[in-house]
């Protein structure tokens, strides 16, 4: 079995002939890795209108005789199997759309803060070894390999009760919360969405160039331009106009961040120490680079300091942030340093957003 690179949202077309083969006709039939053909087989995506949808390669939708194939984990540890897709019913509708199927859900973001553009990772999850209980989902975490507990679940009009961007969103109307919780699943492809005030996401136009489709790594190098900024949890964060934020988000759950922010439009007032928000979590806390010296600063309009990264608590977004370390202590960046036109803060940091549970 061959799969080739198809058109936009594709991959693995499904060669002549391929629904008589007598393989397919086992639909439980186990596999070991080394004879199992392609991962995905005749599954395309399409956008149109405000409804994102799973397809065929040709773009048309699967029926009973024209199936798509997914080849997941068995729900047995150790064996895996090949699932149908038949149903046209792998959707959901976003903001474009006039009723979003999609909106409260806020994953890992702050409710009514606009989100920039981010990847999202399509899973398929398997249930229970049959073809009906074939889902598909969305999730920012590149890395899972079965699917979260019950309140990180969300379908049709129905939010994560606890939202994170260890969350999955399932493309269906069906509550799916306590069948295919912690069940095996496979990364297949990947979209971009962005997040709008009113907590609702738009998918990006589908770009194969962009690393959008059904394929093994989606995004695996792709920078995307981080929403990063400061806060404090008592006075006034600094705020600034200029300067460019971006991170790469790889398979394996690292996040590799560039951090920069230049010419201050608000002097930062208080004592509490400075806090970035950055675009993925610290997945563990103690594989944040903490102690370290990152990057660099100016405060004051003239003086120079170096930036560590104080603390990360894990599965927050929010790293505390310092202005030198010495001794086994670090010295405080308190938001009233950050007050001249000319201050800016810049640093790189490596860390583990996610990690496979």
């Amino acid at each position: 079995i061959t799969s080739t690179q198809a058109t936009a949202g594709t991959w693995a077309t499904a060669p002549s002939g391929l629904s008589k083969h007598p393989f397919f006709e086992k639909e439980l039939e186990f596999q070991t890795p080394h004879n199992n053909g392609a991962d995905v087989i005749n599954v395309g995506m399409d956008l149109t209108a405000g409804v994102f949808k799973l397809v065929q390669a040709d773009g048309t939708d699967f029926n009973v005789n024209q199936p798509g194939y997914i080849k997941l984990p068995s729900t047995t540890d150790g064996r895996y199997l090949y699932l149908k897709v038949r149903e046209a019913t792998h959707l959901f509708n976003d903001d474009n759309h006039a009723s979003s199927d999609i909106v409260g859900e806020q994953f890992g973001e702050k409710t009514g803060v606009v989100a920039f553009e981010r990847p999202f990772y399509l899973y398929a999850v398997n249930s229970d070894n049959t073809n009906s209980g074939l889902a598909f989902a969305i999730s920012p975490n590149p890395t899972f390999v079965k699917s979260p507990a019950t309140a990180n679940i969300g379908y049709h009009g129905n939010p994560a009760s606890t939202p994170s961007d260890n969350s999955m969103f399932f493309l269906t109307d069906t509550n799916v919360t306590a069948t295919h919780n912690a069940k095996p699943c496979v990364r297949i492809g990947g979209i971009r969405m962005s997040m709008s005030a009113s907590d609702d996401w738009n998918v990006k136009t589908l770009d194969i160039s962009e690393g959008d489709g059904i394929r093994p790594d989606p995004f695996a190098n792709k920078p995307f331009l981080a929403d990063v900024y400061l806060e404090v949890s008592s006075g006034t964060a600094p705020g600034f106009s200029a300067g460019t934020s971006y991170y790469i988000l790889k398979p394996d759950g690292l996040c590799m961040m560039h951090f920069n922010l230049d010419a201050l439009v608000v002097a930062g007032t208080g004592s509490a120490q400075i806090q970035a928000v950055l675009p993925c979590p610290a997945g563990l806390d103690g594989m944040v680079p903490q102690f370290q010296h990152v990057g660099n600063a100016r405060h004051g309009g003239a003086t120079d300091v170096p930036v560590y990264i104080a603390s990360a608590t894990t599965g927050s977004r929010r790293f505390f942030l310092a202005k030198g370390y010495s001794g086994g202590s670090y010295t405080s960046f308190p938001a009233s340093d950050v007050t001249h036109a000319l201050d800016e803060i810049q640093f790189y940091v490596n860390y583990q957003a996610f990690s496979r549970e």
